[in-house]
């Protein structure tokens, strides 16, 4: 219990980091990445876990590699790059997403009494493996090229995220559901809109409140993405020699 309790308290902790260094620091960028690291540090530290390390690890390479595709194509431009268009904080900060997205869904799946739907069989898994390709695939697509295509690119997303939740989370689709709709709130409504607000990169279509409207739905998209790579390491089939986590 107390363990747990520590836990907790170091995610909250590690939110407040990302924002607040993010938003006040951005114009020292090495500085918002040592500190974003430290705090991703002490919850590897704290979870001892494989998976949610493979989480942290993933969800850093492929969202910095993501974000480095979206600047090329010019969605966004950040106003302090350091290499390839990105700050070098990008690559920790989404670290630390990916561990606080995971733990949100294991949350919600906690509030909604829903299993998580480990794959049993190989054949499972590599449908599980499949779908999640595709969809992350076709999103990231729809950004790449229909991101001065407003309306479009935003009803090709949701289509394609209520799409993902019935098939990737049919036997616990509320669960997937907060977490898109958490990840939401917290990454775009509370975490771009003030980034942008305070300057640290700007969009370069119309948008509202700073955010085109097809940003705030691919926060929910990377959320589920995210769960279903935890999903997918939570396999019995997956890491199977490691060690009993808190997670």
């Amino acid at each position: 219990m107390a363990a747990r309790k520590h836990i907790t308290l170091a995610l909250i902790a590690v939110i407040v980091l990302n924002c607040v260094t993010v938003w006040f620091l951005w114009r020292t960028p090495w500085l918002v990445f040592a500190l974003t690291v430290a705090g991703g540090a002490v919850l590897l530290f704290l979870f001892h876990s494989t998976r949610i390390t493979l989480v942290y690890i993933l969800t850093a390479l492929v969202m910095t590699a993501t974000e480095i595709l979206a600047v090329t194509v010019g969605i966004w431009s950040y106003t302090a790059p350091t290499f390839y268009g990105v700050p070098a904080f990008v690559i920790s900060v989404w670290g630390n997403i990916g561990i606080i997205a995971a733990s949100m869904y294991k949350l919600a799946r906690n509030i909604t009494h829903e299993e998580m739907p480990r794959a049993r069989t190989h054949r499972a898994l590599r449908i599980q493996v499949t779908w999640l390709l595709v969809f992350a695939g076709t999103s990231l697509l729809v950004l790449l090229f229909l991101w001065q295509h407003i309306v479009l690119a935003t009803t090709l997303l949701v289509a394609l995220k209520l799409a993902q939740i019935r098939t990737m989370h049919a036997t616990e689709y509320r669960a997937a559901t907060i977490l898109f709709l958490s990840t939401i709130v917290g990454g775009a409504v509370i975490g771009e809109v003030t980034s942008v607000a305070l300057g640290v990169w700007h969009y370069n279509t119309d948008t509202i409140f700073g955010l085109p409207l097809f940003i705030y739905f691919s926060w929910g998209s990377t959320g589920l993405i995210i769960a279903e790579v935890y999903t997918i390491l939570s396999s019995p089939l997956v890491l199977r020699r490691h060690a009993p986590t808190h997670h």
